[in-house]
């Protein structure tokens, strides 16, 4: 028997709350769910994703990256 892999899918209101707990607005929390609801929760090599609030962190730190902006209203994430 295979056993399909444990993908934890975060609701819309967890994945808002977690964004400002860290010091972003709700709607990048909005565009990181449907990002990876689009991809149905997979990163991009086609790797179901473990923990979400791993791939959260790791798409706040890219958009610090690539908005220094953010850097001064959200928590800098090192």
């Amino acid at each position: 028997m295979i056993k399909e892999p444990l993908i934890a899918k975060p609701t819309i209101q967890q994945a808002t709350i977690y964004f400002i707990q860290k010091g972003f607005e709700a709607k990048d929390a909005e565009q990181f769910f449907s990002e990876y609801s689009i991809r149905n929760w997979t990163g991009s090599k086609g790797i179901p994703v473990k923990n979400w609030r791993a791939k959260a962190l790791d798409w706040m730190w890219q958009r610090q990256r690539i908005r220094p902006y953010l850097r001064t209203k959200a928590k800098l994430i090192i």
